[in-house]
């Protein structure tokens, strides 16, 4: 680490050369090596000049780790679920809060960047389960007020998706009782009320009676009402980023050749959904859950019990990354830790991106995962569940700005297992099945 100064090179004759180094000790666990450089850049879309003298250009979409990769020199991959670009104070200048600009909104009247990043080097310890010899985390300078961002939103969400089914509801019962009305008299076919009634009455019983329906649903008209549900919530994105997610089975034997070292990486739904069901009809399924230790991320309150009485087994939070969270300025208010449990959730402001390192056999499955859900929205789901998997084979979640934090989810947590995505995808097949079903009945009508 002692030439990781040298390994910093000028960003070019935008740059001042005073990078400041500040050595700091957060706890007795790490070494943090702080530096300072400030950048007078002329244009919106800001740039760098790596140590090679090429010019790396972003923009509100491009990502801050990958602009440090250049500039630093340093080899690692980053599955930062947002792109991150320099937040901006009131009267314009760029600082170390590090933040995602939204559409381009920033008062931009002053030309000045002022990035402040940190750069630590664990001194002579091993985590649970892998040594790190060095990871980057941007951590911004202010804390999100968890009365504002996280409860009111929430309630406004509720309402919101009371009222955006009971309207797309009235709007379909209208649409198909209009439908209905038309359809010939000699026609044998059931009406799509009355088949949605039974299958209410089916699902309902639990009889295991015969369905009107062309295609058996039984669970047809509640599938429907969930996905008007999820629909008035704008997850339109969400289930076809879930949808869009390449099949991880091709990298499954990558995943059980890394299983001894896999204990803490992945919640019990991401198995379930992606490897099918619950396993029970998957043998490898079943034989890959039995080497490895998969947790429920709703358990944070066990886990900092265990973490309190020194267990290091199932535990997501190891005992020096929790004191140095906990104990770091970045994470404290008033000289006390803002780490603390909400509903059951570890909630820390600004604690949702990833650093994987380059040689972790994680890199083949969890990239692809991460990046694309994150792409089609899954981020509110399942991302924040992986902001407690801190020791992993080579992973660390590291801090970074995100006005994701806000999201209500980030509150209980209860989107995140793997019944809402298996619910989610149960969905868009029923409806796809109902609109199947519908074409089928506009035909015959005719």
């Amino acid at each position: 680490m002692s030439d990781t100064k040298s390994r910093l090179p000028l960003l070019g004759n935008a740059c001042n050369e005073s990078a400041s180094q500040q050595p700091t000790n957060i706890s007795p666990f790490d070494k943090t090596i702080r530096y300072t450089q400030s950048c007078h850049i002329p244009e919106f879309h800001y740039y760098w000049i790596n140590k090679n003298g090429k010019k790396v250009v972003g923009g509100p979409h491009y990502t801050l780790f990958k602009v440090f990769k250049e500039v630093t020199g340093i080899s690692f991959e980053c599955l930062t679920p947002e792109p991150y670009i320099f937040g901006a104070e009131k009267n314009g200048t760029y600082n170390g809060e590090i933040g995602l600009l939204q559409n381009g909104s920033a008062d931009i009247t002053a030309n000045k960047f002022f990035i402040s990043y940190e750069i630590f080097e664990f001194a002579d310890f091993t985590l649970p389960v892998v040594e790190f010899s060095w990871c980057i985390t941007i951590r911004k300078s202010g804390e999100i007020p968890f009365s504002k961002v996280l409860l009111l939103p929430y309630k406004k969400k509720v309402w919101f998706s009371v009222a955006g089914v009971l309207l797309i509801t009235i709007i379909i019962w209208h649409i198909t009782n209009t439908a209905i009305q038309r359809r010939p008299k000699q026609s044998q076919i059931l009406s799509i009320t009355d088949c949605f009634f039974k299958v209410l009455q089916v699902t309902l019983t639990g009889a295991c009676r015969q369905c009107p329906c062309i295609f058996h649903q039984r669970c047809l008209f509640g599938a429907l009402l969930l996905f008007i549900l999820v629909l008035s919530n704008g997850y339109q994105g969400h289930l076809l980023g879930f949808l869009a997610t390449p099949p991880l089975m091709e990298d499954l034997q990558t995943l059980q050749e890394a299983s001894e070292n896999l204990r803490h990486i992945f919640a019990k739904g991401l198995f379930e959904s992606v490897f099918g069901g619950n396993g029970a009809s998957n043998p490898t399924l079943r034989n890959l859950r039995k080497k490895i230790k998969i947790i429920k991320v709703m358990e944070v309150r066990k886990v900092l019990d265990s973490i309190v009485h020194g267990a290091d087994d199932g535990i997501l939070l190891s005992r020096e990354l929790y004191y140095l969270y906990s104990h770091s300025p970045h994470f404290t208010r008033n000289g006390n830790p803002v780490l603390r449990l909400v509903d059951e959730c570890l909630i820390s402001p600004g604690f949702s991106s990833f650093v994987v390192r380059k040689d972790s056999p994680l890199k083949n499955i969890f990239m692809p995962f991460v990046m694309h859900v994150v792409q089609g929205g899954l981020y509110d789901h399942w991302i924040l569940a992986y902001r407690h998997l801190m020791v992993a084979n080579g992973v660390l979640v590291s801090e970074a700005a995100s006005d994701r934090v806000k999201y209500p989810f980030a509150l209980t947590l209860h989107h995140v297992e793997g019944a809402f995505i298996l619910m989610t995808v149960g969905m868009i097949l029923s409806f796809v099945t109902f609109l199947l079903e519908l074409l089928i009945r506009l035909i015959c009508w005719r």
